[in-house]
């Protein structure tokens, strides 16, 4: 029995080497303070074994522990016993007179058993001077050698210096998150108040869009509806039939798609409603109008049956030409010579091969340098020429200019005054924002529209080289080739009308690489133009010839 008190139930806890504090008894019979056993098994829950740091016995699940009552009586009996004495300390081997040590204490509860000192090895009876690492335990000198021979053993103050010095590591890494952590809150103002300022400006932006789309609208069906009250107001029948003819004919009107800017959703749906009116009373207006001259000019026309209700313009057509023409009043005439002729539809364009090559060097190219002026004529409200116009920027104010036809309505944009036809040539411009767009086009592309038929590079009409923030790449006709340039400040555009060449180039340190070359057939001359994005500030310099 005295061999099994010695291996199974002594009072000093292996893991912490003092005296059993909650003590809590393992299945293999060995007890441990509470604490201790399940912050060892805590340290080792990665591999799902759990184990005795004596017997090394596994456990499988890992086992509930509780306090064991008995073993705690016994340690409060000796600790209210021993403390009566001098000091703890004397409790373990003697104590004065009249206070039993713990020795005496474990006798009146087991006399049956015999002890050993709980600070030397249960096995060897050595002092236990070394910790395992394995086993997570404290081990003699004998142990080392046998049951622990292979782990690593070292002694329990270099196993203290050791851990002391991660615990001054993560002292330092904690105070750094902490210093890291106000440095965060110390930016969180600034933060907020620059995510609140590019919302504005977001929403800023929206609201001119959506503006600026309903204006556009307003404009167009506008002048539709003067150019349909013109008309009812022809009195001679022949030029009223032949007004009525050619006219448009006019676009359905779509409904308010949905937005999350439900203010100006409102807006443009009472605009749109407006005019559909008076689109409505003018349509009545001019039909009715139509009716009554058709019945003075012809009576006979108009008794079809009803089958034949779809043959009625083709029958007041030819009625028309058999009919002698009235002498023309000036009023009329000057109302038809004034109005402009419609651009006759372009051919499709074609890629076709060529001999000619773009130059390759800028000493070429300076060949064929020349300035190009911007027409303040064509720059969209927002954009202020200067430098005799030699440079666009772009504002966030509008600039009230006077009306034009040949001024971009929507789309942020300028063109130059000087045709290219003929001969080459090249000329360099300097940039400055996030985005542009520079490039060539007719001089009939549609400038009051808000579809691509107005914008730069994405009709057939024009042809653009467009900086997206990230790349390069060249649009035509709405269709883009990504280019892999890397990011110039300062390009040449080199235009060949006649033979049919559009190339882009970057100039960096007065070296010119080609960006792209574009080989086509051009139908008439071309006009330099430039695009802007929604960034006031942006501009766009013509270099002079270095």
């Amino acid at each position: 029995m005295a061999s099994a008190w010695t291996e199974e139930e002594t009072l000093l806890c292996s893991v912490c080497l003092d005296i059993l504090k909650e003590p809590a008894t393992l299945p293999c019979g060995h007890s441990y303070c509470l604490v201790c056993i399940q912050s060892h098994w805590d340290k080792r829950d990665s591999n799902g074994q759990y184990s005795c740091p004596q017997c090394r016995q596994i456990f499988n699940p890992r086992p509930s522990l509780a306090k064991s009552t008995v073993l705690a009586e016994v340690m409060e009996k000796l600790r209210t016993n021993s403390f009566k004495g001098s000091s703890s300390t004397s409790a373990w081997s003697s104590s004065p007179a009249g206070a039993p040590n713990y020795l005496e204490v474990l006798g009146s509860v087991y006399p049956h058993a015999t002890t050993v000192d709980p600070r030397c090895c249960p096995h060897h009876g050595l002092p236990l001077n070394m910790f395992c690492h394995e086993d997570g335990t404290y081990v003699c000198e004998v142990c080392c050698q046998n049951g622990h021979k292979g782990h690593r053993v070292v002694r329990p103050q270099e196993e203290r210096e050791q851990r002391q010095k991660e615990l001054f590591q993560r002292q330092a890494e904690v105070q750094r998150r902490i210093q890291g952590t106000e440095q965060k809150l110390k930016e969180l103002p600034p933060l907020a108040r620059q995510q609140k300022a590019l919302v504005q400006a977001v929403g800023h932006e929206t609201t001119e869009l959506f503006s600026e789309l309903a204006k556009n609208e307003r404009a167009q069906l506008q002048w539709m509806s003067e150019e349909l009250s013109r008309v009812a107001a022809i009195e001679d029948n022949i030029c009223f039939l032949k007004n009525f003819f050619t006219m448009e004919p006019l676009a359905p009107v779509s409904a308010p798609e949905e937005s999350m800017f439900n203010k100006e959703e409102l807006v443009i749906a009472s605009i749109r409603s407006a005019t559909k009116e008076l689109q409505t009373a003018v349509e009545l207006q001019c039909k009715a109008s139509f009716d009554r001259i058709m019945t003075l000019v012809n009576p006979d026309l108009w008794t079809v049956a009803p089958s034949d209700e779809g043959s009625c313009s083709s029958g007041v057509e030819k009625e028309m030409n058999t009919l002698p023409l009235p002498p023309p009043r000036p009023q009329v005439e000057e109302q038809m010579i004034n109005r402009p002729p419609s651009p006759p539809p372009r051919p499709q364009e074609a890629e076709v091969g060529y001999d000619n090559k773009e130059p390759q060097t800028r000493e070429e190219l300076q060949k064929f340098y020349f300035e190009p002026t911007m027409d303040p004529n064509t720059a969209y409200r927002h954009v202020q020429l200067s430098d005799g116009g030699q440079k666009a920027t772009l504002r966030a104010e509008n600039l009230n200019p006077p009306n034009h036809l040949d001024r971009f309505q929507f789309w942020r944009q300028v063109l130059c005054r000087e045709p290219l036809a003929g001969s080459p040539y090249y000329w360099e411009v300097e940039w400055k924002g996030q985005k542009i767009s520079i490039g060539v086009c007719y001089k009939d592309m549609e400038r009051k529209s808000s579809d691509v038929r107005s914008r730069l590079g994405h009709n057939v009409q024009s042809w653009s080289l467009y900086w997206s923030g990230t790349g390069f790449s060249f649009w035509h006709n709405g269709q883009e080739k990504l280019l892999g340039s890397p990011k110039a400040k300062r390009i040449g555009v080199y235009v060949d009308q006649h033979v049919g060449i559009l190339a882009f180039y970057s100039i960096t340190n007065k070296q010119a690489d080609l960006i792209h070359s574009h080989h086509t057939q051009f139908t008439g001359p071309l006009y330099p133009g430039f695009r802007f994005w929604s960034i006031p500030g942006a501009s766009v310099t013509i270099c002079k010839m270095d």
